[in-house]
């Protein structure tokens, strides 16, 4: 990333954790709260924002994090994404799931030295992207808001647009990482 680009990273907990059966958020991983590891690896990159798309009562109200809701209710991670970019101040949001503890915080920042020229960057393994472990241009923010509109809500989707605009790079994930990218969706995941 250019030496001038600004940097938000984003906590995506925004989710319903319908087949966890619980709030993911919550879920204990190396002793704390899953939302906290995950803020703790944003915060090693070294952001110049930080925010939490997600609701205003959830486990983060008052511990002083800038919550962001999304506009369009039910509406999946794409809203998320789509609140985050139109609030950031920043050039680029590097957005995450809650539930994927694998990322590193080392491997996010290889991340954010692939951004060139404006552009992001989105994992790719085998044919799929992953888009909760990317980074985003701000001006990527008129596309989700497009989609949402829409009510276009795939990822895939919002990612092979940005990818179309010139706004993205896929990033080859080699299978010493892919692990990185392992989320917890069930009880069995633990």
């Amino acid at each position: 990333m250019g030496m001038k680009a600004t940097l938000c990273a984003a906590l995506l907990a925004g989710g319903k954790s319908r087949r966890m059966g619980r709030d993911k958020a919550m879920l204990d991983w190396e002793g704390k709260p899953l939302w906290e590891h995950q803020m703790q690896t944003l915060l090693e990159v070294g952001p110049d924002e930080m925010m939490i798309s997600g609701r205003e009562d959830g486990p983060w109200a008052g511990k002083g994090h800038r919550v962001v809701q999304d506009r369009v209710l039910a509406s999946g991670p794409i809203a998320g994404l789509a609140a985050v970019l139109a609030a950031t101040r920043c050039q680029f949001v590097l957005a995450i799931a809650v539930d994927m503890p694998g990322l590193t915080s080392v491997y996010l920042e290889q991340l954010v030295s692939s951004c060139m020229d404006g552009r992001g960057v989105v994992p790719q393994i085998g044919g799929s992207y992953e888009p909760m472990a990317a980074i985003y241009p701000k001006a990527s923010s008129t596309i989700a808001e497009s989609l949402l509109s829409d009510n276009m809500l795939s990822l895939q989707n919002f990612v092979d647009c940005c990818i179309s605009a010139g706004l993205l790079v896929p990033v080859a994930v080699d299978a010493s990482t892919e692990s990185l990218f392992r989320n917890l969706n069930t009880p069995g995941d633990l």
